[in-house]
C-alpha cells in the first residue's frame, strides 16, 4: 500500500492466491499448523501483507503433498453481480431454483431481511 517492496520467503516454488471460502481435510489442518510452528519467520512475513488470508494457506498447500488433491471448487454459490445493494449480491427468493439446482453446498451471501423468504423457502425444501 505504500508502495515499499519487500523480498517474498524463498520456501516456496510459487505465490498462490484464492477465495477465503474453502474446506479442508483435518490432514491439511495438521500440516499447516506444523508449518505455522516450524516456518515463524514466513508465517510472520504474512502478518503485514495485504489480503493475507487470500494468500498464505494458498500458498503453503499449493507448495505441499497436498497439491495433487486440491481442487478448485469452494463448494460455495456466489451471485457476484451487484444486486440487493451489494457485491456479491445479497440472496432472495428469486434465487431459490438457481440454488436447489447447483451442486454447492453452502451458498453467500443472505442478510436479513432480503434474504427471511429465500431462507424460509429453502427451509421447507430440505
Amino acid at each position: 500500500m505504500l508502495g515499499l517492496k519487500r523480498k517474498l520467503p524463498t520456501v516456496f516454488e510459487k505465490y498462490y492466491g484464492g477465495s477465503t471460502w474453502w474446506s479442508i481435510t483435518r490432514n491439511a489442518v495438521d500440516y499447516l499448523l506444523r508449518f505455522v510452528e516450524t516456518n515463524k519467520k514466513v508465517f510472520s512475513r504474512f502478518k503485514h501483507t495485504h489480503c493475507s488470508e487470500e494468500l498464505f494457506f494458498q500458498t503453503v498447500l499449493m507448495n505441499s503433498p497436498f497439491k495433487s488433491n486440491i481442487v478448485q471448487d469452494d463448494l460455495r454459490y456466489v451471485d457476484w453481480e451487484f444486486r440487493n445493494g451489494s457485491v456479491p449480491a445479497n440472496l432472495d427468493e428469486t434465487d431459490l431454483e438457481k440454488l436447489v439446482n447447483s451442486p454447492k453446498l453452502f451458498a453467500r451471501k443472505m442478510e436479513y431481511p432480503i434474504s427471511n423468504s429465500l431462507i424460509v423457502r429453502l427451509k421447507e425444501k430440505i
